[in-house]
């Protein structure tokens, strides 16, 4: 069979008859079974393997009754198989006690033996299944009664029960092996639960009290569980927590392996929505986390590093790139656990270099991940044979009833259930991890778990929504196009479940489309489920992306139209705007790079404040003197105050991630450039008080001495230019190598020629200062102004080229920033 299931095959031939559950069961008398038996057919595929068969006619007839029975209905008498190839029949025991057997076979292929349950009728066994605390007496006794006619039961002695333990943990034990019967008919045994937790089986036989004093010596095998609540509890929980702390701790590795690629990838979007779809789906599967990558796109956008057209596809991507975290985990590789964890703390003890410990701690969290699992599994394996634990699934129970369909209120729990749990851990890997142990446990059918599968979707949209929280409209547009996807997919799949595959009744279109891409069966006996659910949630992000992507621009407006903006927002969106993104904090490599562009901010606003001073300085003392230059220039410096606060406070969030080695070592530049450019603002703000007292005190400066002012000030300004330049490469993330590495020497060479520019100017400036002195031409007042505004000048020339310096990677870069910076400040002391 092809795997889209569009090629017809010869359905299996029927070789053999099962029976589903227990061989032998009981009854009181004129009254119905409690679970009706249920048959299965098999055959043989094309591959040789075995197959449930449908559309197969059983027939049902009661091979034996009780001496002198003569009723005892089989409803109904014949039955065809469904999907899974089962049919089932309900029976109303007689008014005889005794043994009723009931027969299966099929009329239509005589070769297929049939298959045969037993009913021990007028034997009513009490207290199993049942739960109890390890070391304490049951609740309530194994008690067997006995009738010998409907309402009519054995007297005092004339009934003999033998108790028998089949398996049971240590220290159980059972208050005798030999009952008889009360004046009720009730023959008793209290059972006290181990003293560890597990399974109890206990073998009934009737010795005595059945008709003519015959016996029914085949056991009936009834189950109780010795729970052990608190060391359950323990597991579990503990087992979450591994798989938790495993699968963040492989996510935050990847991410800090990875970070610098994602600019790469993210590059590659332009206009392209597939380019998007596949540059989410990439971005996802390297760092393990649909969560943090659209939690990065709110970011983004918000940023105005990425339009909304681009986040959508990115979203989508990032659905489809989870699943591989699923696909991870449904392989099973438990085995590989401690090994992985073993070979990862040597690595991380050895290695030297952090990128190589980085890989370690990916190595660790994987190995966590699956001991999580292993932990979890386990404990679920034992935990299925507990009532309380089987009646909670149960009431998941989402299969439908033959020739039926999936009963829609119970599916909608299921989805609740997943969105619920989704929305606590707020992560779908670590919801579909759990959900794919309790499936490997054989606690759940593929009806519910594909429920729960489809809530996970709509519950992983709450990390998304949360990051939008205080952001922009185009963060918020972003968040809310990730939840109208998954619930439009879902509110889809859920509408196809009433959609059955053509020629297989009772499975639905998608969930068979899954399954045929999963060895086995799994409508048979949950067979390979884990494997199915992965299957199927990379199935289903993979084809809403088919279909939605195709509507990207729909939804892009209808987002606009849900969240509204004023329009000049609009127009911004997708700009480059300065904005420290706290969402961009788990991607040190891209808020490293808004740090820059704000800084490049911060340095626009001290040119500007310079610039206001020094205008406000020619025009002092003269008639069209204005006081707005000052306060222009007092207002701009307290403006970068403030930036330099909130760069600093960012500059705090990044310091606590953590860094690689080039991180590392920029981030101490970054903090001095963020120093010189407030101190570039200072210097306007010291030249406008000059220009103040120069008004005021009636201070006029030569005209030569404007003049060399003029030289100066060009030449400082031409400094501050190239900086912000530099600023700029780092903002925009140009990489160091290649022609990022030319682009910045080739800054880093006209940084120096001006500053040799400057110091040549600056020494021509003083000694024509000198000889003005000398011949009287200044005024002492004036001299002392020109000489502080010269000096500013040189200061603020300083910082422009300790900014280009920090800003071009390289230790010569940094050495000789951190000697100038020295220099100066030494010059300033003196």
């Amino acid at each position: 069979m092809l795997i889209s299931g569009c090629e017809e095959t010869e359905p299996p031939v029927p070789t053999r008859l099962t029976l589903y559950g227990v061989g032998a069961r009981t009854s009181p008398l004129a009254s119905r079974l409690d679970q009706k038996p249920r048959f299965m057919v098999f055959g043989r595929d094309q591959s040789g393997a075995d197959a449930p068969v449908a559309g197969i006619r059983l027939a049902f007839r009661l091979a034996e009754r009780p001496a002198g029975a003569e009723n005892g209905e089989l409803i109904p008498s014949e039955a065809v198989t469904d999907a899974a190839g089962t049919a089932e029949v309900d029976f109303l025991v007689g008014d005889r006690p005794g043994i009723y057997r009931i027969e299966a076979y099929a009329p239509d292929y005589r070769t297929i033996p049939p298959i045969s349950v037993t009913v021990l009728g007028g034997v009513q066994i009490t207290g199993a299944p049942q739960d109890g605390r390890v070391g304490q007496t049951a609740a309530s006794p194994l008690a067997v009664r006995l009738e010998k006619a409907p309402g009519v039961y054995v007297g005092e002695d004339e009934g003999e029960v033998r108790f028998n333990l089949l398996m049971a943990p240590p220290g159980t034990r059972l208050s005798g092996k030999l009952a008889y019967s009360d004046a009720s008919g009730l023959a008793v045994s209290d059972l006290r639960f181990g003293d560890s937790q597990g399974r109890i089986d206990v073998g009934i036989s009737i010795l005595k009290g059945l008709p003519g004093n015959t016996s029914f010596l085949e056991p009936i095998v009834v189950s109780l569980f010795a729970l052990d609540a608190w060391s359950s509890a323990t597991s579990l929980l503990g087992g979450v927590a591994l798989f938790l702390f495993g699968m963040r701790m492989m996510s935050e590795s990847l991410q800090f392996v990875a970070g610098e690629k994602l600019r790469y990838l993210l590059s590659l979007l332009t206009t392209n929505r597939f380019m998007a779809v596949g540059a989410g789906a990439m971005v996802t599967a390297l760092i393990q986390s649909s969560s943090a990558c659209t939690v990065m796109v709110v970011g983004f956008v918000n940023a105005g590093l990425m339009r909304l057209e681009q986040a959508i596809g990115v979203i989508m991507g990032a659905n489809i790139g989870t699943t591989l975290t699923a696909q991870i985990i449904s392989l099973n590789l438990a085995r590989m656990a401690l090994p992985a964890i073993t070979i990862g703390v040597v690595i991380l003890f050895l290695a030297k270099r952090q990128a190589v410990k980085s890989w370690a701690s990916v190595i660790i969290g994987f190995g966590m991940l699956f001991l999580g699992m292993t932990v979890m599994s386990d404990e679920l394996l034992q935990l299925r044979d507990s009532l309380l634990v089987t009646s909670l699934f149960r009431g998941l129970n989402c299969r439908p009833e033959p020739g039926g369909f999936i009963p829609i209120w119970q599916f909608m729990k299921a989805v609740g259930c997943g969105l619920a749990v989704t929305l606590v851990l707020q992560s779908s890997a670590a919801t579909i991890g759990m959900l794919i142990t309790v499936a490997a446990a054989g606690l759940i059918d593929p009806y519910a778990a594909f429920g729960i599968l489809l809530g996970d979707n709509i519950g992983t949209t709450i990390t998304a929504a949360l990051a939008s929280i205080g952001t922009g409209a185009a963060a918020k547009r972003a968040a809310c196009f990730h939840v109208m996807f998954n619930v439009f997919g879902v509110a889809i799949m859920i509408l196809l479940n009433y959609v059955e595959w053509p020629g297989r009744p009772g499975r639905p279109i998608f969930m068979e489309l899954a399954n045929l891409l999963t060895p086995g069966d799994v409508f048979v006996g949950n067979e390979n489920l884990p494997r199915f659910l992965a299957n199927a949630h990379t199935l289903f992000n993979a084809t809403c992306t088919a279909v939605f992507v195709l509507f990207v621009p729909q939804f892009a407006r209808l987002c606009r139209f849900l969240i509204h903006s004023a329009p000049a927002e609009d127009e911004y969106e997708g700009d480059a705007r300065r904005i420290l993104e706290p969402h961009l904090l788990s991607t040190p490599y891209l808020a490293i790079r808004q740090v820059w562009a704000e800084v490049g901010v911060m340095l626009g606003k001290a040119r500007e404040s310079q610039r206001e001073g020094y205008a406000a300085l020619l025009h002092a003392p003269t008639p069209d003197w204005d006081e707005n230059l000052v306060r222009a220039a007092k207002n701009l410096e307290e403006e970068t105050d403030e930036l330099k606060t909130a760069i600093t406070k960012y500059l705090g969030g990044i310091s606590l991630t953590t860094l690689n080695e080039n991180q590392a070592e920029m981030f101490p530049r970054l903090v001095h450039a963020v120093n010189d450019a407030e101190k570039v603002a200072d210097i306007g703000k010291h030249i406008s008080k000059l220009a103040r007292r120069a008004n005021r005190q009636s201070i006029a400066l030569t005209p030569e001495a404007v003049n060399d002012m003029n030289q100066l000030r060009s030449t400082a300004d031409e400094i501050l230019k190239l900086a912000e330049k530099t600023i700029t490469i780092n903002a925009d993330g140009i990489e160091t190598s290649g022609g990022g590495a030319v682009l910045r020497k080739k800054l880093l060479d006209d940084g120096k020629r001006l500053e040799k520019d400057f110091k040549s100017k600056s020494s021509l400036v003083r000694k024509n200062h000198e000889k003005r002195n000398e011949q009287g031409l200044c005024e002492i007042r004036a001299g002392i102004i020109f000489m502080d505004v010269v000096n500013s000048l040189g200061r603020s020339a300083g910082c422009g080229i300790n900014i280009i310096e920090a800003a071009c990677p390289g230790e010569a870069a940094a050495q000789a920033s951190a000697n100038r910076r020295i220099s100066i400040r030494l010059r300033d002391e003196t």
